[in-house]
């Protein structure tokens, strides 16, 4: 999975810095929020009031991003995004607490709108998992349609795997 990736690759990066980062040591905790916006903050939670870290970082879905946030920023610690990026942080919830590694989640629709008017497609059927950024995903890709063309939106749980199913 996404986070046992990113786990190793900040062990591993930790190994060879003697998990130090300049003349401080280095420790590390995580926690797995399940893709559950409640447990993400309930976690968050605890991290920041119980362990009292300096930086909470590795969230990859916005969704529990979003539940999280108001855990974090404000509070002392400083919240780094390395994979989730939902709009509103990007724009009226940005904080001098928080820094996104990545994107804002609506670049690549953006773009993938943008290459599907320059191709001149005009019937679209777009498949977006359903969560934080689900209507925004949804408009921006059917903005770059004019009024005539056709698009069907089909929204998935998070869970969904089997979509063969539900066309």
């Amino acid at each position: 999975a996404i986070g046992n990736d990113m786990r190793d690759a900040v062990e591993l990066a930790l190994d060879h810095l003697g998990r130090k980062m300049g003349n401080s040591d280095v420790k590390m905790f995580y926690e797995d929020d399940t893709f559950k916006p409640a447990v993400g903050k309930q976690k968050t939670e605890k991290l920041v009031k119980k362990d009292k870290v300096h930086f909470v970082t590795g969230y990859i879905w916005s969704h529990v991003l979003m539940a999280s946030r108001n855990s974090v920023v404000g509070k002392g610690p400083f919240m780094i995004t390395s994979n989730a990026g939902p709009g509103p942080v990007a724009g009226k919830l940005c904080h001098e607490d928080f820094f996104s590694t990545s994107w804002q989640n609506d670049q690549t629709t953006m773009a993938m709108g943008e290459g599907l008017r320059m191709l001149c497609i005009k019937t679209l059927y777009v498949v977006f998992v359903i969560h934080i950024s689900r209507s925004p995903r949804a408009t921006t890709c059917s903005s770059w349609s004019p009024p005539s063309d056709l698009i069907n939106i089909l929204h998935t749980p998070l869970c969904h795997s089997r979509f063969s199913v539900s066309f």
